[in-house]
């Protein structure tokens, strides 16, 4: 499944608000870290926003039950791999100031908790597929 900008348009919007309306004169830079599953996603935004996107465009992602989930390329390393970038990710998370979410996923959830932010004007859960005219998730 490629990337449709459009399908995550409202992630990077809401990014792009918070950017926007929160960002303070000191602030001398603003950087965006990308999670996703999707390698396509990470590298389609890497091109639109450039630097400030900071994400890995190299590597698929792996799921920690590889043997299940990646049957054709898990190998003995790929558990042990594919704990410690999700481990890695989950910290980075947890460093952000603010969190843009889907509102399914547990896992960037976890970053924004271990923030101590989950709960807190900080964190912004969206639908995974875009509003529709009519205010609800598309299909």
């Amino acid at each position: 499944r490629g990337f449709h900008a459009s399908a995550y348009a409202h992630f990077f919007r809401c990014a792009e608000e918070i950017e926007s309306s929160r960002r303070r004169p000191w602030h001398t830079r603003v950087v965006w870290y990308l999670a996703s599953d999707s390698l396509s996603i990470r590298r389609e935004a890497r091109k639109l926003y450039g630097e400030k996107v900071v994400t890995d465009t190299t590597s698929p992602a792996v799921h920690v039950d590889c043997a299940t989930h990646n049957t054709t390329t898990c190998k003995p390393h790929s558990v042990r791999e594919a704990y410690q970038g999700a481990v890695a990710e989950i910290l980075l998370l947890s460093m952000a100031d603010y969190h843009v979410l889907t509102d399914t996923g547990g896992f960037g959830q976890m970053g924004a908790w271990l923030s101590g932010e989950v709960g807190h004007p900080h964190t912004y859960l969206l639908p995974h597929d875009p509003p529709t005219a009519a205010g609800k998730g598309g299909a």
